[in-house]
């Protein structure tokens, strides 16, 4: 089979998957009803596979195998998180997620992916992505340097303040007896 097709089977299969619970989530609120848990019980009618309780996971549910891991849109993807990775991505076979990684490395990526002619995964339009980074980065740039200019310009402003030379212990403690003395 293509993997076109192979794609379409696995999206049909995966609609007819039902929705795997642990056992006893309608019961009892406690046990989340997040991720699959095999019941391990002696007794348990889900363990046994019996008529009318919830399916438990088994390799008949499974999409093919040629397709699994694939995206839908018929490449494997890979994560980037720096322009590096790039370099070993195909661009026939392989799609490109971008990393949890900041604006400016984003932009690199961004960039470097355009050029390459390699797909994007995680997102729509690169083109106005880039545009869109480039703005933010560029407005906390001039926030930064706006800030600092109101820093100097505020310590500017205030007068400095003559500093005392610092004293030894021992003037300090000639200080104290003068006070104490002084009010007896």
């Amino acid at each position: 089979m293509t993997t076109k097709k192979l794609l379409e089977l696995r999206k049909e299969i995966s609609a007819r998957r039902p929705r795997f619970l642990p056992q006893d989530t309608q019961k009892r609120t406690e046990v989340g009803c997040d991720s699959w848990r095999k019941p391990k019980g002696m007794h348990s009618k889900m363990r046994d596979g019996l008529w009318g309780r919830p399916a438990c996971v088994n390799v008949g549910y499974r999409g093919p195998a040629e397709v699994r891991g694939m995206h839908s849109s018929g490449l494997m993807p890979v994560i980037a998180y720096n322009t590096d990775q790039l370099e070993k991505a195909d661009a026939k076979t392989q799609g490109i997620i971008i990393g949890h990684v900041g604006g400016k490395n984003k932009i690199k990526i961004l960039t470097a992916c355009k050029q390459k002619g390699l797909t994007i995964l995680n997102v729509k339009n690169a083109d106005e992505m880039i545009k869109t980074l480039t703005n933010n980065v560029s407005a906390r740039k001039d926030a930064k340097k706006n800030k600092a200019q109101a820093k100097a310009a505020k310590q500017k402003e205030q007068p400095k303040k003559e500093e005392e030379p610092q004293k030894t212990k021992e003037q300090e403690r000639k200080e104290m007896e003068k006070i104490l003395t002084q009010k007896e």
